[in-house]
């Protein structure tokens, strides 16, 4: 392709706008009696799809017990909560990661220690851990960035060595695999969300996975405020149930995630081999035995290479009916919110988070679209000076 650019005065490429996510799910009329069947029995909530659901779904992780709840961000607040994690614990993350991995972390009265992320894979730097922990360190909530998943392994050892619980924000990794083995399976604790820019989708939602059963006990009884079932609460829970409308459309997600997934790996792949030859655009680290979900297509500019600065590709793309997002700036320690615990120089995650930017990615992207964005973006990279002087 060679356009004039629409920022330079040419014709928009993609008119309306191409979507940025689209959910994948099948023929609705393959569960209209289900949905039927919710409306005119009553049952909105607390039935027997959730049921269905979280089985359907803990099958799919290896069998480990699996809790739906209204959304990830409680997820992991009632994960941190059962665990017995609270005031003055502290809690080492990422901090190039999306805010609601922190703020639990917040809520339950804990502190963050923020790591640096690494340049590779772009999930929590491993290396970096084990210099931050102190007597108070109770905790690791590690993040599958973007689906790519956290050195598990390294991971696993820390924890070990340290006495600590490993816990996993996998909210962009169902459907993720390590050396051939659901991404749910590592860890004490993964919590996954089921939101629209999600691969498993519920509208909204997450999921709690675990192997230690009194801790997903634990969860239901959080969920369900705390009440046993003889409205004598004997913890302070919270409302964090699934309704059966979200657990159907889980289902329905769930029974064509792994065709999703493999369509999003050849939409992947093709941005990746269309976007590596191009100087100044970097991408993220897949490491050859892990599957990925391609949550997201991120890319990295480096201003000097490209001729652009991430920005300003950003208004490129938008001038051509191509959304972006800067997942994720600015990085969570850097966000007004954290200030406070702002204490540590994170530089890989500074570098990152001023130049990443994350393309449209779903199942309904044809070979056409992709190439198409690949080739605005290349177009940008020839045109630099004029863009840059316009």
């Amino acid at each position: 392709m060679s356009k004039k650019l629409a920022i330079l005065g040419g014709h928009k490429l993609f008119e309306p706008d191409i979507p940025f996510v689209r959910p994948y799910l099948p023929e609705f009329i393959n569960y209209t009696c289900d949905f039927e069947n919710v409306y005119s029995s009553g049952m909105l909530t607390k039935g027997k799809y959730l049921n269905c659901y979280e089985k359907r779904v803990s099958d799919y992780q290896g069998g480990l017990d699996t809790v739906g709840v209204s959304s990830a961000t409680l997820g992991i607040t009632m994960t941190l909560q059962s665990l017995g994690i609270g005031a003055g614990d502290e809690v080492i993350v990422p901090s190039f990661t999306f805010c609601a991995t922190v703020h639990p972390i917040i809520n339950v009265g804990a502190i963050p220690v923020f790591i640096d992320c690494r340049s590779d894979s772009l999930c929590i730097d491993d290396n970096k851990i084990i210099s931050s922990i102190t007597s108070r360190t109770k905790a690791i909530v590690a993040v599958h960035i973007f689906g790519v998943p956290a050195n598990v392994d390294r991971l696993r050892e820390i924890a070990d060595r340290f006495g600590l619980i490993l816990i996993y924000d996998a909210a962009h990794a169902f459907g993720t695999q390590h050396d051939n083995k659901p991404i749910g399976t590592f860890g004490d604790v993964s919590v996954f969300s089921t939101s629209p820019t999600k691969t498993l989708v519920t509208g909204e939602g997450g999921l709690v996975i675990t192997s230690h059963k009194e801790v997903a006990d634990k969860i239901r009884l959080f969920r369900e405020y705390g009440n046993p079932g003889n409205y004598n609460c004997t913890v302070c829970g919270t409302n964090g149930r699934l309704s059966e409308v979200a657990s159907i459309t889980g289902l329905m997600s769930l029974s064509c995630l792994d065709k999703q997934l493999q369509i999003r790996k050849a939409v992947g792949d093709r941005y990746r081999h269309n976007l590596s030859s191009i100087m100044g655009i970097y991408l993220q680290c897949i490491p050859e035995d892990d599957f990925t979900t391609f949550k997201d297509m991120p890319i990295l500019i480096n201003q000097e290479k490209f001729g652009l600065n991430r920005d300003l590709l950003d208004l490129v793309l938008k001038y051509e009916g191509i959304p972006t997002r800067k997942y994720f700036y600015p990085a969570v320690h850097a966000m007004d919110a954290y200030r406070a615990y702002n204490l540590l120089d994170l530089p890989i995650t500074k570098r990152i988070s001023n130049s990443i930017l994350c393309l449209p990615i779903h199942a309904y992207l044809s070979n056409d679209d992709v190439d198409g964005i690949c080739d605005v973006i290349r177009e940008a990279q020839c045109n630099s000076n004029k863009i840059r002087n316009r």
